[in-house]
């Protein structure tokens, strides 16, 4: 569409409006033309070139692409809120900017020389004053027109890329919102997280904001208090409760429903839902510290678990030594009960070790709180390992393999449903036995082992991350400085990373 044609569409509409206002009126005529005037918020969503430009130097309307008119008419009594976000190649040499530009403009060239430059824009039509979008503005139109929306950059035909638009319009007498956070498709880790939405009310009142959420296929749930954080955001913390009981770790769905009132004092109805849900992974993680643990463990704070497998795969990191250093770390994988530290874990891994300098690897398995049994068996750091614990009819089935070695090795031990409660992968500074007699010894120092990925999956390859919920452990010193610290899990909810800091 040209800019004579956008220019001409907001003159007209214009022009219809006052004819239809004027023959409602005259002679004493009992009856009018209805005008199609929104009687609810309306949201509308799209992407704005950074090519499109509101108006030249000159001051006249330049469209590129589809043009600044965005088709969206708004009228006087309305309120209007916008939001932009993301970045775009706008700036000279191809460097990405926000939505708010750079402020105060360093140039005077800019098509609106006022406003910050390479900031997003907009007018009512292409004559009335231009102004700054930002991140967000609101305002109430003084007059009928088109909402026209741009960049305000020279040279439009070197950008790339888009912002993110949101078009908020709320009639007069209603209310209306939009999200804050989260994101739509979000994948959420910890024990809390902070749900938010921004709320206008245009000649009406809000009483209350609240949000919901959702396991597909059930009902949402009311799952916190909200509070204005702002002049027109609403926020609450949640804590990963449904019902009372802990979320099970899995996709969930967000909503929120606005409740207010016309300024008369009538209850509006509410509004479900306005700015759609937002559908993600919610993961409940605590995060534990302690002096020989990095890793994952998946556990049911609600009821006893009984895992059947869990199983790991990682590539045996190589030992970096220092001369004469003596040092040790391990990656394993294991079951044991929740119940003590001294519960019975059965596990097996490898281990990348120094000894007087030089580099030593190692296959071991073990049944703790006995020893733990070296392997004699080839391994080689670069190797990749695959290693598993099963339970099944009373008994544990340890298996670890090394493809590149050739190298197999698999065990039965006795063991008890009870001893399946937490399954675990982990990277550890081991405890070395001084005292075999008396089971007693002293930690390890941590060998540097660089930055390792393990992958772990339970019983019939879920990810770790579905728990139900999980334990992240990170390796600190008695003074809080890391040993070893655990990444978040990945969007499929399999692999982590461990990165060695110091021993």
């Amino acid at each position: 569409m040209s800019s004579i044609n956008m220019s001409c569409r907001s003159i007209l509409l214009y022009m219809l409006l006052v004819m239809l206002l004027f023959l409602s009126g005259c002679n004493g005529a009992t009856s009018s033309i209805p005008l199609n005037i929104p009687t609810r918020p309306v949201i509308h969503k799209f992407d704005l070139s950074a090519r499109q430009g509101l108006r030249d130097i000159a001051g006249d309307f330049s469209a590129y692409e589809s043009g600044a008119d965005t088709g969206i008419t708004v009228l006087p009594g309305e309120k209007v809120e916008i939001f932009a976000s993301g970045s775009a190649s706008v700036q000279p040499g191809r460097k990405q900017s926000g939505p708010g530009g750079i402020s105060p403009c360093p140039e005077s060239a800019m098509p609106e020389p006022s406003l910050p430059c390479y900031s997003v824009i907009y007018s009512i039509g292409i004559t009335d004053p231009a102004g700054e979008v930002g991140t967000h503005t609101g305002f109430n139109p003084a007059t009928i027109g088109n909402l026209f929306l741009g960049v305000n950059a020279p040279n439009l035909a070197m950008d790339a890329g888009s912002f993110h638009i949101t078009v908020l319009i709320i009639p007069t007498g209603m209310i209306g919102g939009v999200w804050a956070a989260p994101e739509d498709g979000f994948i959420i880790q910890g024990t809390t997280m902070t749900l938010s939405a921004y709320v206008f009310a245009q000649n009406a009142s809000i009483d209350s904001v609240q949000f919901t959420a959702a396991v597909p296929g059930q009902a949402p749930v009311s799952i916190c208090e909200t509070v204005a954080i702002g002049e027109d955001i609403f926020s609450c913390p949640w804590n990963f409760m449904l019902n009372g009981t802990y979320l099970h770790n899995g996709p969930l769905i967000f909503g929120f429903t606005l409740n207010g009132r016309s300024n008369s004092g009538s209850s509006l109805q509410p509004t479900v839902n306005p700015d759609g849900v937002r559908t993600g992974m919610v993961r409940y993680v605590s995060t534990q510290s302690n002096g020989i643990y990095a890793g994952y463990a998946a556990t049911d704070l609600a009821q006893s678990a009984a895992y059947q497998k869990v199983t790991g795969q990682w590539t045996v990191p190589q030992a970096y030594c220092s001369p004469g250093e003596t040092s040790l770390s391990a990656i394993w994988v294991g079951m044991t009960s929740d119940s003590s530290d001294k519960s019975l874990l059965a596990q097996l891994g490898t281990t990348s070790g120094c000894q007087s300098g030089a580099s030593e690897y190692s296959l071991w398995w073990e049944m703790f709180p006995a020893p733990s049994v070296p392997l004699d068996l080839p391994l080689q750091p670069g190797d990749s390992v695959t290693a598993s614990v099963t339970f099944q009819n009373g008994e544990f089935h340890l298996s670890i393999d090394d493809p590149k070695e050739r190298a197999h090795f698999s065990t039965m031990q006795a063991g008890e449903v009870s001893d399946t409660s937490v399954a675990e992968c982990i990277a550890e500074a081991p405890t070395i036995v001084a005292d075999p007699t008396t089971n007693r010894g002293y930690i390890a120092q941590l060998t540097n082992f660089g930055k390792v990925s393990i992958l772990c999956h339970l019983n019939n390859n879920q990810p770790i991350a579905e728990g139900p919920q999980d334990i992240l452990y990170q390796m600190e010193t008695d003074a809080g400085a890391a040993k070893a610290t655990t990444s978040n899990l990945d969007q499929a909810g399999t692999t982590f990373t461990v990165q060695w800091h110091h021993g």
